[in-house]
């Protein structure tokens, strides 16, 4: 069966008048509904034939592929209805396809000890320049976590709050730059230098007593790899020692003790 020009352009035409639209925009909830249970009818039993196959998009990119590219940039700036999210949500709750990749308690993710390749931290950044939480977000993100996050005592990580604790006289610019100037403007911890960064490097308290502000017990960081100080004390306690030790002759007792050498010509 041949179409007219004519029949051509009226199916055109009606294409893309409903381009972008649901069902139930184009014929109303109630035969929305009706059609969506006929195709469910039809499609009982049948078992399709690319089961057990890897996808066709498998390995692409829209970088080397056409196709991959095409379907990018259709899909680009669509809004999923809050009421499809929901309802995606609902049929994959507790779902899980393979015992292989089922997050179980206790589990790392993928992620874990590998982290985003720099390309890949680009990108995230771009993608969430600019944006703002709601109000509205920002609850629903407190919500979620309430109940979910140990408080004082009950984190690992806590210390009895020493991290409230305020910082002697002796740890104030003079003594931050001498620290800098020692570790040659260098990040102590991934070799990054100040002159990369936006910001001076930070200076951290190795036994995390800030009251003992020493050049044995303080070392440069850059403000990432700063963060990662706050868990796994002990490992980067004793990581540090070790590299001060072996830099600069500082010496430390067996659990972490410093020994100041006093008139030793430091």
């Amino acid at each position: 069966m041949k179409f007219t020009e004519e029949h051509k352009r009226n199916i055109k035409k009606a294409k893309e008048k409903i381009k972008g639209k649901t069902y139930e925009q184009i014929y109303g909830k109630k035969k929305s509904m009706e059609i969506r249970e006929k195709l469910s009818i039809s499609q009982m039993g049948r078992i399709s034939p690319n089961k057990g196959k890897p996808a066709w998009s498998r390995g692409l990119t829209k970088e080397t592929d056409l196709r991959i590219r095409k379907i990018s940039e259709k899909l680009k700036g669509t809004i999923i209805p809050d009421s499809v999210k929901e309802k995606l949500s609902k049929i994959h709750k507790g779902k899980h396809y393979s015992s292989r990749t089922e997050f179980k308690k206790g589990h790392k993710t993928w992620i874990t000890g590998v982290g985003h390749s720099d390309e890949t931290k680009k990108k995230i950044s771009l993608i969430h320049k600019g944006k703002k939480i709601s109000q509205e977000t920002r609850r629903k993100m407190s919500l979620s976590r309430r109940g979910k996050v140990n408080l004082k005592e009950k984190n690992g990580s806590w210390k009895g709050g020493i991290a409230f604790e305020p910082y002697t006289p002796e740890f104030n610019q003079r003594f931050k730059n001498v620290v800098r100037k020692r570790d040659n403007q260098l990040c102590m911890s991934c070799g990054i230098h100040r002159e990369k960064l936006k910001r001076a490097l930070d200076i951290h308290h190795i036994n995390y007593d800030k009251k003992m502000s020493v050049p044995e017990n303080c070392i440069s960081l850059c403000r990432s790899c700063h963060s990662l100080t706050q868990f796994h004390r002990e490992y980067w306690q004793k990581l540090f020692q070790d590299k001060l030790k072996r830099l600069y002759s500082y010496e430390y007792e067996s659990d972490g003790c410093i020994i100041v050498k006093i008139g030793g010509g430091r």
